[in-house]
């Protein structure tokens, strides 16, 4: 849960989900009663899902290697430096930064190439196998809301 708090990972999750549902709700697919139900999810369930994806992926040392690295001043400037450029390549990149880009030294190059040859650091480089493993509980996460708030076509 830490490391997916501090990548924000949560809340770029919830914030996709939510578009997926405006979509359908901009097409006539669902009502506007519906939509509000179905994304009324809070940002701790999409976080509890994760974990499970993160855990099958990453073990416990991986987990608090990646969470320290990612928690310490450098971390916290590549991660501002990733959310600046992703919201520079998609406007639409739902996480929020304040301030400019970070100025990296070379302390910084060093620590960031350093936790690129870890173990860890290229597991978490590679963010697909992560969600990969929660497709089934996000599929399962969007058939029990559209259950709950009556948005499924009658079989």
């Amino acid at each position: 849960m830490r490391l997916i708090r501090t990548l924000r990972i949560d809340e770029t999750e919830l914030a996709v989900f939510v578009r997926v549902f405006d979509s359908s709700l901009a097409k006539g697919r669902i009502t506007q009663q519906q939509h509000d139900c179905i994304v009324n999810v809070a940002r701790e369930d999409i976080a509890r899902m994760q974990t499970r994806g993160v855990a099958a992926y990453l073990n416990e040392r991986e987990l608090r290697d990646a969470s320290e690295y990612f928690e310490s001043t450098t971390g916290q400037k590549f991660l501002q430096y990733l959310h600046l450029e992703a919201k520079r390549m998609n406007p639409d990149y739902p996480i929020q930064v304040s301030g400019g880009s970070p100025e990296f030294d070379i302390e910084d190059m060093q620590q960031i190439s350093a936790f690129g040859r870890t173990t860890t650091g290229a597991k978490v480089k590679d963010v697909v196998s992560v969600s990969e493993q929660t497709v089934e509980d996000m599929n399962n996460l969007i058939r029990s809301r559209k259950a709950e708030c009556g948005a499924t076509a009658p079989r």
